[in-house]
């Protein structure tokens, strides 16, 4: 049995889509998900082919920073209820505790670890799931971005990460982007997909 993703993880796909010129029903129908579900955000999407989604449109766009735009737009009421129930506790923590317990409410396909560092650092370590156990750079990008603007939305919005940590490397032309778009220095080709930032953030409500 597969995983399924919330539709809500779409926002803003159709408009990036479309601001290349490109149709974005066809790359929907193309990987057999039913363009009529953007409308439903609490609907269900196979993961496997939302994965695909993600990865048909970097194609068909010729944007290899794809998912990075895409998690650009995208914010904590992508979340639906889960961004709600975070926002009502009481420290950042907690609301991290809340997302890492609930989020296979909205994709059942990821999971992610909290980490406190010896040096003050806490990694947001991510893991994402599919059927054919292979990396998924589209997804990895906008997962990092959707959780640095949930974070922002808790923190306030001067909040920034220490640094990111993405396993792929993109073409040298595109990895400034990466910096600008996530407000912070970016280390490519690394052992994992991760967010960094000063424990101290954790106790602030």
């Amino acid at each position: 049995m597969g995983n399924y993703i919330r539709a809500a993880s779409l926002g803003g796909f159709e408009e990036l889509v479309r601001s290349y010129e490109i149709n974005p029903i066809d790359i929907l129908k193309q990987v057999g998900i039913l363009p009529s579900i953007i409308r439903e955000p609490n609907s269900f999407i196979d993961y496997d082919r939302y994965l695909n989604l993600l990865n048909q449109a970097a194609i068909a766009c010729n944007e290899e920073c794809f998912g990075l735009k895409l998690g650009a737009r995208q914010n904590i009421r992508t979340i639906g209820l889960i961004g709600i129930y975070m926002s009502r506790q009481n420290t950042i923590l907690e609301a991290l505790n809340v997302a890492q317990k609930y989020v296979y409410l909205h994709a059942e396909g990821l999971i992610f670890h909290v980490n406190q560092l010896p040096n003050q650092l806490c990694e947001l370590n991510l893991v994402r799931l599919n059927q054919q156990n292979t990396e998924m750079p589209q997804k990895a990008q906008l997962t990092i971005g959707l959780i640095q603007n949930i974070l922002k939305d808790l923190i306030g919005s001067t909040w920034k990460p220490e640094r990111i940590k993405l396993k792929q490397r993109p073409l040298e032309m595109n990895q400034q982007l990466f910096s600008e778009i996530l407000n912070c220095e970016v280390e490519f080709n690394a052992n994992q997909d991760a967010i960094y930032f000063s424990t101290e953030f954790l106790d602030y409500k």
